[in-house]
């Protein structure tokens, strides 16, 4: 994994400022772009709050800004794109004469000769990055690696009482590597009462598998990827 820590101009105000502060909402002046809804039908508040800030959705939202990611050209594009809309509303930098704030953060990309090799007793694979598989961390390290991990199956990696599923009930993963399922259960079955059926539940996310597995004591975690269910 390469470490690198950049900069990143993050706004110091919410998006959310764009359609409740303008000088015209305020004093209910009509905004001559959007005027009416129906021939001679007048805009109200409301309306025209709404319609501004599908506007704003549409823009950010557009291929051009190529979904916005920290340090490429949309985050240039989207920080350039709201502090113009800031200027127009009349509002005042809040960061001395700047609307951004520098946030340092850490980009960890992963060596692309990283290897994922699979053995068993019977059986053996060796994944390569980007055609097979993918790796990352969170850890702040030059370099890290997992060797001789025993492979545990756990389902969907689902701790939630709630519910009365426990994948991890009465299995050791301490120090292993977990393999886990995409989604929940009511994907997989099709049943509307089983968790929220076709409707994916945080527990189907990514990020909770890894952090369930983390808090179970695993050395790490493979979520088999399929993209239907990964949708």
């Amino acid at each position: 994994m390469e470490i690198i820590n950049r900069p990143l101009a993050t706004l110091a105000c919410l998006m959310l400022l764009l359609v409740t502060c303008s000088p015209e909402s305020q004093q209910g002046a009509p905004d001559p772009a959007v005027t009416t809804t129906a021939p001679g039908a007048a805009m109200t508040a409301t309306e025209r709050t709404e319609a501004e800030l599908h506007q704003h959705i549409r823009v950010l939202a557009s291929d051009e800004f190529g979904g916005r990611a920290p340090a490429t050209p949309g985050e240039t594009l989207t920080t350039d794109y709201l502090q113009a809309q800031f200027r127009a509303l009349g509002l005042q930098p809040g960061n001395g004469d700047s609307y951004l704030q520098e946030v340092p953060v850490t980009e960890i990309t992963a060596d692309s000769n990283v290897v994922l090799a699979l053995r068993g007793s019977d059986y053996f694979a060796d994944l390569r990055y980007a055609e097979d598989m993918v790796v990352s961390t969170y850890r702040e390290v030059e370099n890290i690696g997992i060797d001789n991990s025993e492979l545990v199956f756990v389902g969907y990696g689902i701790v939630a009482p709630e519910r009365n599923w426990n994948d991890y009930a009465n299995v050791d993963v301490q120090g292993k590597t977990v393999v886990i399922l995409v989604n929940d259960p009511g994907y997989a079955t099709g049943d509307p009462e089983l968790f929220n059926g076709n409707t994916m539940t945080w527990y189907g996310r990514w990020p909770y598998k890894y952090e369930e597995a983390a808090r179970q004591g695993a050395a790490g975690a493979i979520i088999i990827h399929e993209a239907g269910a990964a949708a």
